[in-house]
């Protein structure tokens, strides 16, 4: 059921002028990714990088991927790794998309090999939950936005 609706909107997404989807990332990168998180990604995650490693939606949000662009994608295709690395984090957060806002798997709780979607208060340091799933996220955040205009 995950699959294909994640199927569905990746189409969506794809049929868009107005976004970049970047090439899918082989088993081997999201195993590597996931060894250097030390944290295994969510089932809906790995299945859409497998699909395209990271995208630029609507020319300014980025989902992010396995590895840092090369060439002319260099500035626009960024890791979770980078990410990471740029910001202060708690260990059980993994950064997964920037736009308006940061979202972020909360890795410390799993279910059916999912995370649940938060943003990060910095100043209070705790979680604001998004959503349940990144399937979730997708449907509700991105693919609304691109659907509606808003």
């Amino acid at each position: 059921m995950i699959v294909e609706k994640l199927n569905e909107e990746i189409k969506l997404l794809i049929g868009s002028p107005q976004n970049l989807l970047f090439e899918g990332a082989s088993e081997s990168d999201i195993v590597d990714l996931e060894r250097r998180l030390n944290k295994k990604l969510p089932k809906s995650f790995g299945y859409f990088l497998k699909a395209c490693n990271g995208a630029l939606l609507y020319q300014t949000e980025t989902i992010l991927g396995t590895k840092d662009g090369e060439g002319e994608n260099q500035a626009l295709q960024v890791s979770i790794t980078s990410e990471k690395a740029a910001q202060s984090l708690p260990d059980y957060l993994i950064p997964f998309y920037v736009g308006f806002d940061k979202h972020y798997f909360d890795a410390r709780q799993v279910k059916d090999g999912e995370y649940p979607v938060v943003a990060w208060d910095s100043e209070k340091l705790e979680t604001i939950p998004v959503a349940n799933s990144f399937a979730e996220w997708l449907v509700s955040q991105i693919l609304n936005e691109f659907e509606t205009g808003q």
